[in-house]
């Protein structure tokens, strides 16, 4: 195989990669819904586990001022 067959099949498959781990349009929509609160925590975590095999986990956190 020669050297630009090579590096085409390695940048193919690099933004495969990419592709498969960057969140959809739709997941980036659900999860603005939780940041602006318009949905809870817990229902965008369940939200999140139904849409299928990307799941991002959600932690709830605390601001403490000193």
């Amino acid at each position: 195989m020669s050297s630009n067959a090579t590096n085409r099949r390695a940048a193919q498959q690099a933004r495969a990669r990419r592709r498969a781990l960057t969140p959809s349009d739709q997941d980036m929509q659900l999860l603005s819904s939780y940041v602006f609160g318009h949905i809870t925590l817990e229902e965008a975590n369940e939200l999140l586990h139904e849409r299928g095999p990307f799941i991002i986990a959600i932690c709830d956190y605390e601001l403490a001022t000193a």
